[in-house]
């Protein structure tokens, strides 16, 4: 390290006076915040709002938009839209924030494309570069669990390999590194290189000093320990920190329309699945119809055989010309079910091969180079949950409806592997 670079490096002593030290000397970042639902990306915001703004853990504020927060399980996002903040450090350095709605939302995968969508409108609309991606993940889970394991999987489809080097994660609620005992083959393999950082959060133990300490029966002896907790929390989240913003001075801004063009991309490839699996399900209507046809043909020229063979009055031959007739309509009606099968079986091609286009383009730009095992993770993660919601008694609608899902997603995944 240059003495130089040592000059510039940020220290736990300046960050607790909610100062900054920027080696490239610039006064501006933009850092977009992502993760699964739950895992404290506002609360973080909170901490870093708290530390610029030069304050002690027992001067923390929470810093929440009460407009854009929900209340309700901790299984849904608590956050409605993205929002950009703004942090301003004392030395001048601005530092713009966008927290997003997590992932993994319980209310469904259509919850959690609304959120995408509404990360995707947010960055056209407010950030045009972007200094890093911050993917906070719960660090607790050696194994990963299934939301988690699928939002970092979703979150390495939605971001372009330009991006590969700007990424960092922060798993939360890690006390030490000694206690950090994530195991990293559960991690998205594009994931592996990013910048990994331990944190637990003293502005969240520092609400629960709050909140306990108001308690009856907490003694002043647990209420002075909770205090030296937060206190040695604070220091290692300096130390955190100081690393973190070392990282991102190092960082070189990039465009965000790579961003945009890769959400397009998952977007034209969701429209041409949906349109192909449409056209799949009116061949098969059509197939079916066809073959009914055909059984009352089968019938019919029974019926045709019968009176000419066993009939020879007026009567018969009315019933002759008659099933006659209806069997050339059934006929015509059989060649044209046959037309549209044919025109269905094009169209599907059609659309097979423009996904197949797609896929190859998507799989140039995204950091994970496959949208198909993102669909996976998503399947997988769908079965845990119409599992727990079975266990936990979810009325039957809420199920039917996650199980629809789960079954459109995997007739996505079969035909995306068809086309790779």
């Amino acid at each position: 390290m240059s003495s130089s670079t040592q000059a510039c490096a940020n220290d736990p002593a300046s960050l607790r006076q909610g100062i900054v030290r920027s080696p490239s000397h610039r006064f501006d970042y933009t850092v977009l915040l992502v993760g699964e639902t739950g895992v404290g990306k506002t609360s973080f915001l909170s901490l870093l709002a708290n530390i610029l703004a030069g304050h002690k853990p027992d001067e923390y504020v929470d810093l929440n938009d009460p407009e854009n927060e929900q209340v309700g399980s901790p299984q849904h996002s608590q956050t409605k839209a993205a929002k950009v903040y703004e942090l301003t450090t004392k030395n001048g350095i601005l530092l713009r924030i966008l927290d997003t709605p997590g992932l993994s939302d319980m209310r469904g995968i259509e919850q959690d494309e609304l959120h995408k969508k509404d990360i995707a409108q947010k960055i056209i609309s407010s950030i045009h570069t972007v200094d890093a991606i911050l993917i906070l993940a719960n660090g607790t889970n050696p194994r990963l669990g299934f939301a988690t394991s699928y939002a970092l999987t979703t979150l390495a489809s939605i971001f372009p390999r330009t991006l590969a080097k700007n990424i960092g994660i922060v798993f939360t609620n890690v006390m030490s590194p000694l206690s950090w005992n994530i195991d990293e083959v559960r991690v998205p393999e594009e994931l592996r290189a990013a910048r990994q950082f331990l944190l637990d959060n003293p502005a969240a133990l520092q609400k629960n000093l709050v909140r306990l300490s108001r308690k009856e029966g907490i003694s002043p002896a647990q209420v002075a320990k909770m205090h030296e907790v937060v206190a040695e929390r604070e220091q290692v989240a300096l130390d955190m920190l100081a690393e973190l913003f070392d990282w991102l001075g190092t960082l070189a801004p990039k465009p965000t329309k790579d961003i945009i063009a890769l959400y397009e991309q998952t977007q034209a490839i969701e429209q041409s699945t949906t349109n192909a699996l449409a056209r799949m399900q009116a061949s098969s209507e059509h197939q079916r119809k066809l073959q009914q046809v055909l059984e009352e043909m089968k019938r019919e020229d029974q019926d045709i055989a019968y009176y000419k063979q066993h009939v020879q009055d007026h009567v018969a031959a009315e019933r002759l010309a008659r099933a006659t007739e209806a069997k050339e309509a059934r006929e015509h009606l059989a060649d044209v079910l046959r037309e549209r099968i044919d025109e269905s079986a094009r169209e599907v091609q059609a659309y097979t091969e423009q996904v197949a286009q797609l896929a190859a383009a998507y799989s140039a730009l995204a950091l994970s180079g496959s949208l198909a095992a993102q669909i996976e993770k998503t399947v997988v993660l769908l079965d845990y949950n119409i599992v727990m919601m079975r266990q936990t008694g979810q009325p039957s609608e809420f199920v039917t409806r996650v199980m629809q899902s789960r079954e459109n997603m995997q007739m996505k995944l079969e035909m995306l592997k068809k086309t790779q």
